[in-house]
């Protein structure tokens, strides 16, 4: 500061002119009362700014830090499954189903109907148009006994991937089985609307009560291997399981390792799920060197080849294996239409007890 003034008043005396006297008011104010005022001011200004900057770079962390939060919170959340029901090649013991993965019995034997391979459902009989909704009421038949004796159920929304008209055979027998059910549903036609059913849950229109999401593949149009399959969640508060946000990638276009990170960071998690499962061996490749090692569990043997509702009986199958004791979250890979692969996780709820 003292140089500064030093200077100023150097200055001053040169440029002030010859034959006037320095010892003068005008002097030191023109020589050291504005240069210092001016550094001052420019000073002060300076320090303004600067704690400017500092005040908006706390209001952008904070509000970006809020932002984030919002949106990995967003992201996590997941639908409560509290039971999970599958109808298919096997039959309808939940037990076989709930250890697939680690017994893998003999897959049974595709057979040719019209012309068309077919992994039929043993518990299914009569003409093939009238399976699918056969189908949709064993799934209403198969809740209604795996409900207890002082266990209740009350239906406020359902979701179904499949014919309306199964759907219209399903919720008519939940009802003359005595279980409280809206007059009518919602048909899903892809599992892009999976987001939507969380959504829904968690923000927008639950009002209490269960809701039921199940289908059949039955309307499924493909060329290959069709294995018929029914399959049912309880989506409850009270849960054992979750179904949390998947991802869709396209091959050559996405990363499979970045979606393989999202969908376990979804879960709360950066590690490998405890096992992993695939639809089919295409799908396990595309993911096989991300943390969804799916190679050694393909399960096209029981559930045929992909078709628009795969990636539903993916879930279904975790969900089935997650209600077991074998590991505590699941992966799933799935195939889709337009050279596209769907991959998420769902996990076992921790506060879950098992006898």
């Amino acid at each position: 500061m003292a140089i500064i003034s030093a200077g100023t008043l150097l200055i001053t005396n040169i440029v002030w002119p010859e034959g006037k006297s320095t010892k003068t008011i005008s002097f030191w104010f023109v020589g050291l009362i504005i240069p210092m005022s001016l550094m001052l001011l420019a000073f002060g200004f300076s320090f303004f700014l600067k704690k400017l900057t500092e005040y908006n770079n706390h209001i952008l962390t904070e509000t970006f830090g809020k932002d984030t939060e919002k949106w990995q919170e967003y992201q996590s959340a997941f639908l409560p499954v509290r039971k999970v029901i599958i109808i298919g090649s096997l039959g309808y013991n939940q037990y076989q189903w709930s250890v697939l993965l680690s017994g893998k019995p003999l897959p049974p034997a595709p057979v040719s109907e019209n012309g068309k391979m077919r992994l039929n459902c043993p518990v299914l009989v009569g003409k093939q148009e009238n399976r699918e909704n056969m189908l949709a009421k064993l799934l209403a038949n198969e809740l209604y006994q795996s409900l207890g004796q002082e266990e209740t159920v009350s239906v406020s929304r359902i979701y179904w991937s499949g014919s309306f008209d199964s759907m219209t055979a399903f919720i008519a027998q939940l009802s003359s089985k005595g279980i409280s059910v809206p007059p009518s549903g919602k048909v899903i036609l892809s599992v892009n609307e999976l987001d939507e059913i969380i959504d829904d849950f968690y923000r927008k229109t639950y009002t209490g009560g269960s809701v039921l999401f199940a289908g059949t593949n039955l309307s499924d149009i493909t060329d290959q291997t069709l294995a018929e399959t029914g399959f049912l969640w309880l989506i409850d508060p009270e849960h054992t399981c979750r179904v949390y946000r998947c991802e869709e990638m396209t091959l050559n276009e996405d990363d499979p390792e970045i979606v393989a990170n999202q969908v376990t960071g979804y879960a709360g998690s950066d590690s490998p799920p405890d096992i992993t499962l695939a639809m089919d061996a295409a799908g396990a490749g595309v993911f096989l060197s991300t943390i969804l090692h799916g190679s050694e569990n393909i399960i096209s043997a029981y559930y045929g080849d992909i078709t628009g509702s795969s990636p539903f009986i993916a879930i279904t199958q975790a969900l089935a294996q997650s209600v077991s004791r074998n590991g505590n979250t699941c992966g799933w890979i799935s195939g889709a239409s337009g050279n596209k692969y769907i991959a998420g996780v769902v996990s076992k709820n921790e506060n879950t007890k098992h006898e």
